[in-house]
């Protein structure tokens, strides 16, 4: 006996449903997880920013500078941003998450914004553009990539010449 058309139908839709979801949900998780390694940096935390990089995590940040593996990533925090008493954080705001055909590798791409208090009270800070290369191990998402660039100079001082 052959089932119902719409019984065939039904589960047709719900088989190409649940596989359209499924880099939806790993796009929502790599915000989720850009949110929670923001928040560790924000909380001058390196420990924190270790769950969210790979081994040999690259970074190019807005100034030129290449920083290679996670432990020199988070050492170039420690160093910088967190001995710095005005800042404040890295604002990132994902336009677009795509997640590859395997689902292995995703790309994010958005706008970036840095902020430093300085000894008026103000906010200031660069802004640009970046993108992360991301990576599924062992079913966690992971930074591999970043490279950032600077499109506004808060102050010409701070901009790269």
């Amino acid at each position: 006996m052959k089932p119902p058309f719409f019984a065939c139908l039904l589960i047709l839709f719900a088989a190409l449903f649940m596989g359209a979801t499924k880099p939806a949900t790993d796009a929502n998780t790599i915000k989720d997880r850009r949110l929670a390694y923001s928040a560790a940096i924000k909380a001058r935390q390196p420990a924190g920013m270790r769950d969210y990089l790979t081994d040999d995590m690259v970074q190019l940040s807005s100034n030129g500078q290449a920083v290679i593996g996670r432990d020199a990533v988070i050492q170039s925090y420690a160093e910088n941003e967190f001995r710095n008493s005005l800042f404040i954080s890295y604002e990132r705001k994902p336009d677009r998450v795509v997640i590859s055909d395997n689902g292995r590798f995703g790309v994010e791409r958005g706008h970036w914004r840095g902020h430093f208090r300085q000894p008026d009270g103000t906010i200031t800070g660069n802004t640009g553009l970046y993108q992360a290369g991301w990576i599924k191990r062992e079913g966690v998402w992971l930074i591999r990539t970043e490279s950032y660039v600077r499109l506004h100079c808060a102050d010409e001082n701070d901009c790269p010449k």
